[in-house]
C-alpha cells in the first residue's frame, strides 16, 4: 500500500470474519451514529473523529484502487482541493476501506467528497457534509 499524507489511511478488510464476529451487515459508511443523509451526501457533526468508507468490490475487476479525498466546498479551503489520497492492491479481498481522520480541532464545515478509481477508471463518488 502506498500512502500519502498523515490523515488518510487505506486498508483492506476481509469483511466475512468481521461480519461473523459482529453480526452486522455491510455498511457503506461507518462513523458516529449521529450521521444523517441529505441530498448532498452523508451528514456528520464537525466533531466526528474520522470518515471511513467501505467500498464493496463485487462485480469490479480492478487490481489497484485509489481513493482521493477532496474538499469540494469547505470553509477556508479553495474549492475542489485534494486533501489526501491513497492507493491499494486488495488482491481477492471483497472490500476496500478508505479513512480520513480530522487533524486538529473540528472539521471545517462544508462538503467533502471521496472519489474511488479502479485501475485508473472512476468507479464511485461519495459526498460527506460536515456541519
Amino acid at each position: 500500500m502506498r500512502r500519502s499524507g498523515s490523515d488518510l489511511h487505506a486498508a483492506v478488510a476481509g469483511l466475512g470474519l468481521a461480519l461473523l464476529l459482529t453480526g452486522v451487515g455491510l455498511q457503506p459508511l461507518r462513523a458516529q451514529d449521529r450521521r444523517g443523509y441529505t441530498p448532498e451526501g452523508f451528514e456528520f457533526p464537525l466533531s466526528t473523529a474520522a470518515l471511513t468508507y467501505h467500498f464493496p468490490r463485487a462485480g469490479l475487476r480492478g487490481s489497484r484502487y485509489r481513493g482521493v479525498w477532496i474538499a469540494e466546498t469547505v470553509d477556508g479551503i479553495n474549492g475542489e482541493q485534494v486533501i489526501d489520497s491513497a492507493e491499494i492492491e486488495p488482491g481477492s479481498l471483497p472490500v476496500v476501506i478508505f479513512t480520513l481522520r480530522k487533524s486538529k480541532g473540528d472539521w471545517p464545515p462544508g462538503l467533502y467528497r471521496l472519489e474511488i478509481s479502479a485501475d485508473g477508471q472512476l468507479v464511485h463518488r461519495e459526498r460527506f457534509l460536515m456541519r
